[in-house]
């Protein structure tokens, strides 16, 4: 038997290579569709982590400046989470009210407000008849007795719009009728996802406490082996942690700058 000849051999290594990448790339594409199924079914946690996440961002410097001044993680902790319940408590107690009100205000005074909605709408397309129907919309050429390209091209832009106009309320009135009588339902549907809420302070307790030792060991339980390919992967990590950080305090001082400056204007 005659061995395989170079042409053979190529041959044989190019359709090995081709296998190879097209079960790469299809346990790639299987990972991610696992992936996300198990992610769909995993959110009522996930969900609860991110937020506890962004919340130890913006707890850090708080959580570092108590430790400076004597206190053991788990106090500080627990003075944060006391300190996050009271301006809870006070929000509750200052907005709840007055949301409550102008809530009941809002859906006693809403039938009117979409009856007044509806008027000017018809009015609107009352004045954009009277503006069809005006002359100069439908002047003749005094030379050659057609209609103006313009005042004919005006008209069907008009009519267009008016057509449209007597299509979109009926729609949108009924929409948001919809959305009223709707919004119970949604917001029962919502109770689930507000109860995961609940492990957002376990998952905001541990990260506070365990906020230096995870720092410090995350880069261990990467799945690579020591080179300098996972140091790499270690700087972008690192660095993409540092953005993130520095993001949702940037917008957290930005809140509190705005919201101050509302807060002046509204009691001055």
């Amino acid at each position: 038997m005659e061995p395989p000849s170079t042409f053979q051999r190529k041959t044989w290594w190019a359709a090995l290579t081709a296998l190879a990448i097209l079960l790469l790339v299809g346990t790639l594409a299987l990972s991610v569709f696992l992936l996300g199924k198990l992610v769909v079914y995993l959110q009522i946690l996930l969900i609860p982590l991110a937020i506890a996440v962004i919340l130890a961002y913006l707890l850090g410097p708080a959580m570092e400046w108590l430790c400076k001044c004597g206190m053991s993680r788990i106090w500080a902790a627990l003075l944060i989470f006391l300190m996050i319940l009271l301006a809870f408590i006070s929000v509750f107690v200052w907005v709840a009210p007055a949301a409550y009100r102008q809530g009941n205000e809002f859906l006693q005074q809403f039938p009117q407000y979409a009856n007044r909605i509806k008027e000017l709408v018809y009015e609107g397309i009352n004045q954009l008849r009277r503006l069809e129907e005006m002359s100069f919309l439908h002047r003749s050429d005094s030379m050659g007795g057609g209609a103006d390209p313009f005042a004919a091209y005006a008209a069907n832009v008009v009519n267009d719009s008016m057509k449209w106009l007597e299509q979109l309320v009926p729609a949108m009135i009924g929409a948001i009728g919809n959305l009223i009588k709707n919004s119970v339902g949604g917001v029962v549907g919502m109770l689930a996802v507000l109860l995961s809420l609940i492990l957002v302070p376990i998952f905001l307790f541990f990260l506070l406490i365990e906020g230096p030792s995870i720092g410090a060991r995350w880069m261990n339980y990467l799945p690579l082996r020591s080179s300098p390919l996972k140091s790499e992967v270690v700087a972008v990590l690192t660095e993409i942690n540092e953005y993130l950080i520095n993001f949702f305090r940037g917008q957290l001082i930005v809140s509190l700058i705005d919201g101050a400056i509302i807060g002046f204007f509204y009691f001055w």
